[in-house]
């Protein structure tokens, strides 16, 4: 994800640290005050199944939080992979599944023969 990946780091250590959400994510994954998501996986384009346990493992403050959060104007355009919505894109299956963790990469010849 390239400097996406910077930039969430900084984002989640340093600009959001005190956002509620950010705080109730990293106690409820046991994750550490800075450089949780040094080393974090992504999936793209936001597309997912959630039951709805996992949707009630957070608090309505957590989402109160987590829509602020969104809601704060931006100083970048529409385009720009700098918007916090990519951000919530890749971060989605952290909140839901719990795992901030580094996936393995695949490749064809995983899946086939050849």
């Amino acid at each position: 994800i390239g400097g996406q990946s910077d930039l969430f780091l900084k984002r989640m250590d340093c600009d959001w640290k005190e956002d509620l959400w950010v705080r109730l994510l990293k106690q409820r994954l046991q994750l550490e005050e800075e450089g949780s998501f040094a080393q974090w996986g992504a999936y793209c384009c936001a597309q997912f199944a959630v039951h709805r346990d996992a949707v009630r493992r957070f608090s309505k403050e957590f989402y109160v939080s987590l829509l602020q959060r969104v809601e704060q104007p931006q100083s970048c355009s529409h385009q720009s992979w700098q918007l916090i919505a990519r951000d919530m894109e890749y971060l989605w299956h952290v909140i839901f599944a719990g795992t901030p963790v580094m996936e393995p990469s695949y490749g064809e010849g995983d899946f086939t023969d050849a």
